[in-house]
């Protein structure tokens, strides 16, 4: 994601400067990060939501991106599970966002959601 992007979507809860990815960066930047992505991102099973962790965020391969990384671990799966993420649609009519998903070292899979289509069912092979 657009460093940009996301300091606009963070500044709908805070007034001043965040600084994201920068020397500069505010003290509870991360925490502001882990917060609005625990909002916009979750796994869901027939038995209820995924806990999942909030492994941090780096500076992008292109100019002024980001990436943001969380893992569920442990979890025992049903045979459907849901993804849900609409980061940044508010802010955004048009925000598309690639989740890239991948179970037990298995083939990975990547998915397109948008504000049309925040979640996706798929089938896990359990």
């Amino acid at each position: 994601m657009y460093v940009d992007d996301l300091e606009l979507a963070l500044k709908q809860d805070f007034d001043g400067p965040i600084h994201l990815c920068t020397e500069l960066e505010i003290d509870s930047a991360e925490v502001m990060v882990q917060k609005y992505v625990s909002q916009h991102f979750a796994l869901t099973t027939e038995s209820g939501q995924i806990d999942v962790t909030f492994l941090g965020k780096e500076v992008g391969d292109e100019p002024l991106g980001m990436w943001v990384y969380i893992e569920a671990t442990d979890v025992t799966l049903s045979p459907e599970l849901t993804i849900s993420y609409d980061l940044l649609c508010e802010i955004f009519d048009d925000q598309k966002n690639i989740v890239s998903f991948q179970i037990d070292n298995n083939k990975k899979q990547m998915f397109l959601l948008d504000h049309n289509t925040p979640k996706i069912k798929i089938e896990t092979g359990r």
